[in-house]
């Protein structure tokens, strides 16, 4: 099966159920920002784990995805896409809720981390998959990089406020009691849902064209795996989350344990850094003025080589050196997901899009348990800066795969934006 031609699929939503669902989604990327810096914090912090027990921490939220992935993606299109997104909010909302419920009754330990971290990570592959699928749903082809970058900006801005405000919270009421606002914020996400009015008609296609489940799964890995453009896109993006996992499972530890900072200083610097989210304001004008081609492919070059700077905090003065890797890779990763997610968005099409984007998740995000585990395990036995250094090396790995012909063949024809926009 290949890719669409990319025609104009009919929009069956509003800006109002778009501003909705953008609304939920800030307010649900800020309590996760909170409670990414708040759960590894209490691990670390409170209860002296291991880095290896740090990296598996990281690893199960992750394994949902290899697991579940391609399956879910078929009951997503089998499904209303908003109704399984309003599911996974309750889900996640109660699952986060007990750890300050436990932390209160001095019953938290390190096994309601793990069992927390896969009962999201359950719920997350679902909200995710349907998430993206439903996008197309509401906002014109015209207007999805428009959207994606709206949405994209709200995300880093949540990330920037979540990850500030979560080490403040450590340091005032503990790493524990600070994931209630994340708890909350997955109300805030389900009520919000409920107002997205939006008629999904991949819902009639789907029943009039009902197939054995083997065969509907197998049709969502071919649209992307029998492209070659996606083949390449995928294997980039699998390639970097698995050196960003890597880097990632140690990077609290290198904060903590090596570079001695505080919880309110390490908030401090990833809030600051993550300043780097304005990239997003600009994608839609970078991918049509290079190309979504040139854009994945300079924008994967510098996110992977600014990681080669995060050691050399141990040498130098930390804070600006930090500064710069992290707000490198912050302005270049949005950059890199609006251009291939609204790509994604506008050549598959509807009834298959919930499926091709399980297919691609489960691959890129598949990898991410396998990278932390790794740098738990490197971090454990050959250190963490040496652990830093190997991540970095495979992030660089990335970037060949995009040097390809297909990737340079996608030039900047994309159509411009509609007024008014989504």
């Amino acid at each position: 099966m290949v890719l669409c031609s990319g025609e104009r699929r009919r929009v069956t939503g509003s800006r109002a159920a778009f501003r909705w669902l953008w609304a939920g989604q800030t307010a649900s990327v800020l309590g996760t920002a909170i409670s990414s810096l708040a759960i590894p914090t209490y691990a670390i912090v409170v209860l002296g784990v291991s880095p290896f027990a740090v990296g598996l921490l990281g690893a199960v939220q992750f394994a949902a995805f290899p697991i579940l992935g391609l399956a879910a993606g078929v009951w997503v299109d089998r499904w209303s896409r908003r109704s399984t997104m309003l599911v996974a909010d309750a889900v996640r909302a109660i699952a986060i809720g007990s750890i300050p419920a436990a932390a209160f009754a001095h019953l938290l330990g390190y096994p309601q981390l793990l069992a927390v971290a896969a009962i999201s990570g359950i719920a997350a592959v679902f909200f995710e998959i349907a998430y993206q699928s439903l996008v197309p749903a509401i906002v014109a082809p015209v207007d999805l990089e428009r959207a994606n970058s709206r949405l994209q900006l709200t995300r880093s801005i949540a990330e920037v406020g979540g990850t500030g405000l979560a080490g403040a919270l450590i340091a005032l009421i503990g790493a524990a009691l600070a994931v209630v606002i994340d708890a909350a914020s997955f109300l805030v996400s389900f009520v919000s849902l409920l107002a997205v009015r939006v008629r999904e008609t991949h819902l009639a296609e789907r029943r009039a064209n009902a197939e054995p489940f083997i065969r509907e799964l197998r049709d969502g890995v071919d649209v992307l795996l029998r492209s070659p453009v996606w083949i390449r896109i995928v294997g980039a993006t699998a390639t970097f989350n698995l050196g960003i996992s890597m880097t990632g499972s140690v990077y609290l530890l290198f904060l903590y344990r090596v570079l001695h900072f505080s919880p309110a200083v390490a908030g401090a610097l990833l809030a600051v850094a993550n300043l780097g989210f304005a990239g997003a304001l600009f994608a839609p004008r970078i991918a049509r003025r290079f190309g979504v081609g040139r854009t994945l492919v300079v924008t994967t070059t510098v996110s992977a080589f600014s990681q080669l700077l995060v050691p050399l905090a141990l040498v130098t003065a930390p804070l600006p050196l930090l500064f710069l890797a992290e707000i490198a890779i912050t302005a270049c990763i949005p950059i890199y997901n609006i251009a291939q997610v609204s790509l994604r968005q506008r050549t598959i099409p509807a009834e298959l899009l919930g499926r091709a984007n399980a297919t691609l998740k489960t691959i890129v995000t598949g990898v991410v348990p396998i990278g932390t585990l790794a740098g738990g395990v490197l971090g454990s036995t050959i250190g963490i800066v040496p652990t830093l250094i190997a991540g970095a090396l495979i992030l660089i790995c990335a970037v060949p795969w995009l040097l390809g012909a297909p990737i340079r063949a996608l030039r900047a024809d994309l159509p411009a934006p509609a007024e008014p926009a989504a």
